[in-house]
């Protein structure tokens, strides 16, 4: 057969289009899978702060509402409490806080101190649980 048969065979079958459609997608699937490669091996840049408690800013809390409950969970074997607190603020309903303290009065010291309460007033509001 001649070059002009062979070319009359490629028209009448499409071969023109259909030819170059493996190389296309060989080509598409080398270059994605060393574009997916090189974006997921790349180990992301993260710059580590050391954080000392003494550069760390204190904030004042100021409470714009009433507190409903204060829950305290007593971790004696952790060695820290957890405290919950409700409040009927539309913007702040819960509060959380821990403190590294056991003992019950300690507790009752640490949130009269950060709710600016008295230990009166905290004894109404206040339940705790203790934990082993």
């Amino acid at each position: 057969m001649k070059w002009r048969d062979w070319r009359k065979i490629a028209d009448s079958v499409g071969l023109e289009f259909w030819f170059p459609l493996p190389l296309i997608g060989l080509i598409f699937w080398v270059g994605t899978g060393w574009t997916t490669a090189a974006v997921l091996g790349e180990a992301p840049q993260i710059e580590r702060i050391s954080v000392e408690g003494e550069t760390l800013p204190e904030v004042e809390l100021v409470l714009k509402g009433q507190l409903i409950s204060i829950e305290a969970k007593i971790y004696e074997q952790r060695g820290y409490t957890k405290v919950d607190i409700d409040t009927d603020s539309p913007t702040l309903k819960e509060l959380e806080f821990e403190f590294p303290v056991i003992d019950v009065a300690d507790v009752e010291a640490e949130l009269s101190h950060t709710l600016n309460l008295s230990p009166a007033q905290l004894r109404t509001l206040v339940r705790y649980q203790i934990y082993d």
